[in-house]
């Protein structure tokens, strides 16, 4: 007779990494796979790019590489909020020209006082050379 042994067979326990898909129906997905299968790289439509963890629904923008919001309820926050920022970036645009107008009419000023100094060092003063030195003797 055979000898049977009890042996039983143990999977291979592979490394596995995560890998994420977004296509039009399926905006997005992650999966798991085996690491020596990353060597794919970012091919349509599979990526190895990892999406910004604030995105509530991120989608691949295959052009650009890059995850956006896929969200609308997200997208009209966020544009409330870029709507905002430039209200703000107006008011500090106003600001810093009012700013610099106000460096300019200094700077304007500033240069009129030089200009009269250097015309009135230039003039004759009405003493003489030797007046200056104590006179003539």
């Amino acid at each position: 007779m055979t000898e049977e042994t009890n042996e039983q067979v143990q999977p291979v326990q592979e490394e596995t990494t995560v890998i994420y898909a977004s296509t039009n129906a399926v905006p997005f997905a992650a999966m798991l796979i085996p690491k020596k299968w990353v060597t794919i790289g970012n091919v349509y439509p599979m990526t190895t790019i990892k999406p910004d963890s604030s995105f509530k629904s991120p989608k691949m923008d295959w052009n650009t590489m890059k995850w956006f919001e896929n969200d609308a309820a997200q997208s009209g926050i966020n544009m409330e909020d870029l709507q905002q920022e430039v209200k703000t970036l107006k008011g500090k645009d106003q600001e810093s020209n009012a700013k610099m107008d106000q460096l300019l009419k200094l700077s304007v000023q500033t240069n009129q006082a030089l200009g009269q100094l250097i015309i009135d060092k230039k003039k004759p003063s009405v003493t003489t050379s030797t007046e200056i030195k104590g006179g003539v003797k």
